[in-house]
């Protein structure tokens, strides 16, 4: 079976929600809740799993949990920015097939991520990305329906969303690549069928924090799930 190796990667730069990953988030940090979270995948093997860091705070959380530290650049916490610096432990880390998991989405459950390394190992995908299947009425600017409409006419006009095609919202929440391809390519998938391969999380489990009242929409799910104890 193929070795799969996790990475997780945070910085204290983000603008909309500042230090939003060390902040302290239902007892916790969103940064320590996914660290402890990978460890506990029954399918990943705990010494693979590296934090990249750049910032005394992040290092120390990972430190504190447990894991491998990869010293990242200050150059690749900036934005914006390429794959070959963001990504340049794909370089210096022994590792070929690479997991990484969002530490902004907290709701994701342990048994999700298993999920999707099961299915990635069982085949020959070069790629996996987590997307939300969404059944609604999409439009362009021009007014024109986006996703194919399988029903009759008659009940296109009542809005009727069961029956359109599905589209995929892109997850943000887990995906993997290999890291022999992105070093070749400077590429983590080439945007064709199956690469990445589609893996759809339930709806539930995802959220992206990117603004604060995503933070505090999130804090309080995550309380009503799993209180202060990890899901």
């Amino acid at each position: 079976m193929m070795e799969l190796s996790c990475v997780i990667s945070a910085r204290l730069g983000s603008t909309r929600t500042p230090q939003k990953m060390v902040r302290p988030f239902a007892g916790s940090s969103l940064l320590e809740i996914v660290l402890r979270k990978v460890q506990r995948v029954k399918n990943l093997d705990p010494e693979r799993i590296w934090l990249s860091a750049y910032e005394d705070e992040i290092r120390a959380v990972g430190e504190k949990v447990g894991v491998k530290i990869y010293r990242r650049t200050h150059e690749s916490t900036l934005e914006p920015n390429t794959l070959d610096v963001i990504f340049r432990y794909a370089w210096e880390l022994p590792v070929e097939h690479v997991l990484v998991v969002n530490g902004c989405n907290p709701l994701l459950r342990p048994e999700t991520i298993e999920r999707a390394i099961a299915e990635y190992q069982a085949h020959d995908w070069n790629s996996l990305f987590s997307v939300v299947e969404r059944r609604n009425f999409f439009w362009s600017p021009e007014g024109r329906l986006l996703n194919r409409f399988l029903g009759a006419d008659e009940h296109l006009a009542t809005l009727e969303s069961k029956m359109l095609e599905p589209v995929y919202e892109a997850g943000n929440s887990l995906y993997v690549y290999r890291a022999s391809f992105l070093r070749e390519r400077k590429l983590l998938w080439t945007m064709t069928r199956d690469d990445p391969h589609f893996f759809p999380i339930p709806e539930d489990e995802f959220i992206d924090i990117d603004h604060p009242w995503q933070f505090q929409l999130a804090e309080r799910l995550y309380g009503e799930r799993f209180g202060r104890e990890a899901p």
